[in-house]
């Protein structure tokens, strides 16, 4: 008789943690569902604001470089890039249209981007800003020559002489890139090359 209980019992226990682990998967496919939609929702908003850290105009504290949105929409929002010093002293300004984060790279995803593909785009380009790559030091290689279309002589020759200036490259829209640095001379950051 008391094997059958044991037996009895046991198979109650079985079922019951059978029905338990069928629920569990139930409720891990409800919230891999619902993380997709809102990942898929979020991908079409841009940030409010994005900020990353970087030795650029001092060798020894790091600068706050930011990109501050004035609304949700990727492609009609006002954004507001700006660089800080570790004293919160403003180094550089500049505002623009959130569209002019979708650059020629788009046709590397797709020929015809739909409004959806654009606003993805700008979102990952605006998350994307201030990657490693867009940064050089020196700011101006040994190499490279100045071009009086694309600069100015006197930046050019004053940010290629400081082998320790950071430059930072950014691009708007599909034509509009633009280098700067942080002068000592002039104690500011300055565009030493701008292009196509």
């Amino acid at each position: 008789m008391k094997k059958l209980y044991f037996v009895v019992f046991f198979l109650m226990v079985l079922v019951a943690c059978r029905e338990s682990n069928q629920h569990n998967e139930k409720d891990k496919q409800n919230n891999n569902t619902n993380t997709t939609g809102i990942e898929e929702e979020s991908a079409l908003l841009l940030p409010k604001e994005f900020i990353a850290k970087f030795h650029f105009s001092d060798s020894t504290t790091e600068d706050v470089f930011k990109l501050e949105a004035d609304g949700f929409d990727p492609l009609q929002s006002n954004i507001t890039f700006t660089i800080s010093n570790s004293k919160g002293e403003l180094l550089y300004s500049e505002s623009f249209k959130s569209d002019q984060l979708i650059d020629d790279k788009i046709f590397d995803i797709t020929q015809n981007p739909t409004v959806e593909d654009k606003k993805k785009y700008a979102v990952r380009k605006m998350k994307t800003f201030f990657e490693s790559n867009s940064f050089s030091l020196p700011a101006i290689p040994d190499e490279d020559e100045f071009t009086d279309e694309y600069s100015d002589r006197a930046i050019w020759d004053d940010i290629k002489s400081d082998k320790s200036a950071v430059g930072f490259y950014y691009l708007l829209g599909a034509i509009n890139g633009k280098s700067i640095a942080y002068s000592k001379k002039q104690k500011k950051v300055v565009v030493y090359f701008t292009c196509c």
